[in-house]
């Protein structure tokens, strides 16, 4: 999405919330009205499109500097100058939310309290990656319909000295899997054999996109354990058998569930991610061992 496209949609919700008066209070009401509007938007806008507004949404937030927004909104809220359609568009990016949490001008917000409920980066992004878990689900069976159950004897790896970890899922289909068990047994994850692994992933991507935050499961959710795997490199031998469009949907779920949803436009991309998504790349069929920098 380009910058025009980007600012076409800010400026229009802005126009429904149709308040052109620079009177603080009807500012801070437009505000209110600016919300469901941008989200009737959003709505409204194919996934693809929504995906690429939020996308946009955080690149432009990154090139600004944290402190002068934040004066910037304040000075918009109680000031009579400044560009609504521009400033609101910093509000749109959450940017409310440090004006908020700065002590010194908690008393000047509190007419304005409801501000804060709306939690602005949160209400932009949230609709948006649940429409975006909702489909990547419904694509997952599709996806995997071709893999074979491969056998007892090939759902257990024989890297571990005990192969009782996982006998549990040997004979099992993984369409009739019950999520609640996946959330139990998360671990096991590491004791598949690439075969095993192949068929039986389909059903943990399912569970852990019914399971963002990962409270459903016991120890380390599913979602934290592709990352690791994927990450260092153990998922190596396994990406091999996977197709293009499997290996692409991999990499959407752990966008989903790892792109910073919950920590804002300023939260730095998260490493381990940006390693697991070199091991999906679709050009490398064979990929190598992550490269990790110290400290990673």
């Amino acid at each position: 999405m380009d910058d025009g496209r980007y600012l076409g949609i800010l400026e229009e919700a802005w126009r429904t919330a149709g308040v052109s008066s620079p009177d603080v209070g009807a500012r801070a009401t437009a505000y209110a009205r600016f919300v469901p509007a941008l989200q009737a938007r959003l709505d409204a806008m194919s996934l693809e499109d929504a995906r690429g507004f939020v996308e946009h949404h955080r690149a432009q937030v990154r090139r600004l500097d944290r402190d002068a927004v934040a004066s910037a909104v304040a000075g918009w809220m109680y000031d009579r100058d400044g560009d609504a359609v521009a400033v609101v568009a910093l509000l749109g990016a959450g940017f409310h939310d440090d004006v908020v949490a700065d002590p010194a001008r908690t008393a000047a917000l509190a007419p304005h309290a409801h501000l804060e409920r709306l939690g602005g980066w949160r209400w932009i992004q949230a609709p948006v990656r649940a429409r975006w878990r909702d489909a990547i689900h419904a694509a997952i069976p599709d996806a995997f319909a071709g893999v074979a159950y491969p056998g007892d004897d090939l759902v257990c790896s024989g890297d571990w000295p005990t192969q009782e970890e996982c006998r549990y899922f040997c004979g099992k289909d993984w369409r009739t899997l019950s999520h609640a068990v996946l959330y139990r047994r998360a671990s096991d994850l590491s004791f598949f054999a690439p075969a095993g692994l192949h068929y039986l992933l389909p059903a943990f991507l399912q569970a852990s996109l019914e399971d963002l935050d990962g409270a459903r499961t016991a120890g380390i959710s599913i979602a934290d354990t592709l990352l690791f795997k994927l990450s260092y490199g153990y998922m190596r031998k396994a990406l091999a058998r996977f197709t293009d469009v499997q290996r692409a949907l991999l990499a959407d779920v752990m966008r989903v569930h790892h792109l910073g949803w919950e920590r804002g436009p300023f939260a730095l991309p998260d490493a381990d991610l940006e390693l697991a998504l070199e091991q999906l790349d679709p050009s490398r069929p064979s990929p190598r061992r992550p490269q990790r920098r110290f400290g990673r």
